[in-house]
C-alpha cells in the first residue's frame, strides 16, 4: 500500500492531462505551448517511474516544482495567484510571481508522501562536511 501511495500525484497528473487532451479534442478547450511541455514532463515522468522508481520521484518532483512555478500546465482551468511582496515609504521592493494552486497542492501531496526521502536529500545537500585545515 505504501508503495502504491508514492505514485497519487503522478498519476493525478496523468488523468487531468489526459482530461485536459480530450476536452481540446472536442474543441471544448485550447491548449498552449506550455500544455504541452506539461504533458511532455508528465509522460517523461511516467517514463522515469517504469525505469526506475527514484529517477521517476525526482523527474515528479521537478514536473510539479515548475507547475507550481507556472512554467508549465498541465489542466485547462487553471487557478493562479500573484503575489506583491514588500512596500514602504522610503522605497519598495515589488516582486511578483505566479503559482498554480492545483500544482501547488499536488507538490504538497507529494512532499508529505515522499517525505523521508525528502528528509534525507535535505539532510544530505545541506551537511556540512569536515575539511581538514
Amino acid at each position: 500500500m505504501k508503495k502504491l501511495l508514492q505514485y497519487i500525484p503522478l498519476t493525478i497528473l496523468l488523468l487531468i492531462s489526459i482530461l485536459s487532451i480530450f476536452l481540446a479534442a472536442m474543441d471544448y478547450a485550447v491548449l498552449h505551448n506550455t500544455h504541452y511541455f506539461g504533458f511532455a514532463l508528465v509522460l517523461a515522468s511516467l517514463i522515469a517511474v517504469l525505469i526506475n522508481a527514484k529517477l521517476g520521484r525526482i523527474v515528479t518532483l521537478i514536473t510539479l516544482f515548475l507547475g507550481t512555478l507556472n512554467l508549465v500546465r498541465f489542466n485547462t482551468n487553471y487557478y493562479i495567484t500573484e503575489s506583491f511582496i514588500f512596500e514602504n515609504q522610503t522605497f519598495s521592493f515589488y516582486v511578483e510571481f505566479q503559482i498554480q494552486i492545483f500544482s501547488f497542492c499536488l507538490l504538497v501531496i507529494f512532499l508529505i508522501i515522499n517525505r523521508k526521502a525528502v528528509g534525507r536529500v535535505l539532510l544530505e545537500i545541506f551537511r556540512v562536511k569536515d575539511t581538514p585545515t
